[in-house]
């Protein structure tokens, strides 16, 4: 069984200016609205089931998550926000399996490594960014909501955090990608 457990902490960034869905707003904006929507959705029927599961996962495979955990559906919940959001990318390089989405951004250029938590002066995080949480490899990943550059850490939205789609805030991190389209 795939259990993807998280450090939360209580204390929230700055709030961010509430991003609005219009003809303006870029496709990472829009996967982040679309993955909000979501905001408290979990699992039904057991670890990995439900329809906030098969919602992250339909797009990326036509198997259903069972329990044995297969299906890391923190992944298909990035990466079906974004194909909603309009991302032809995103179906290219799609992935359940969260080292897979990041390796495949990566050889496009689109993905920075973290090292020992300090991000890459070339690269500031922002909202509808991806973040990827894990400490040797990518295990979990998330969309940023809002980076802190006084404290760096990132408050994110993610799928399959204590089994539903929750924010929380965070300053440890393996990378970032950037998905343009």
């Amino acid at each position: 069984m795939n259990k993807e457990k998280h450090t939360h902490t209580e204390m929230p960034l700055p709030q961010a200016a509430p991003l609005v869905l219009d003809s303006e707003a870029s496709v990472a904006e829009k996967a982040l609205l679309i993955l909000e929507s979501k905001l408290g959705m979990h699992e039904v029927g057991g670890p990995n089931m439900g329809p906030i599961v098969d919602w992250a996962v339909a797009r990326f495979t036509h198997t259903h998550p069972d329990k044995t955990g297969w299906a890391q559906w923190c992944a298909g919940a990035v990466c079906t926000a974004f194909a909603e959001a309009g991302s032809t990318l995103i179906l290219q390089v799609g992935s359940l399996w969260v080292p897979s989405l990041y390796r495949n951004l990566h050889k496009r250029g689109l993905a920075v490594r973290v090292q020992k938590n300090v991000i890459p002066s070339s690269f500031t995080p922002q909202a509808g960014d991806i973040v990827f949480f894990g400490r040797q490899t990518p295990k979990h990943v998330e969309i940023v909501k809002a980076y802190d550059r006084a404290t760096h850490r990132i408050q994110s939205v993610g799928g399959n955090v204590d089994d539903a789609v929750r924010e929380r805030v965070s300053g440890s991190f393996f990378g970032f990608a950037r998905i343009g389209q």
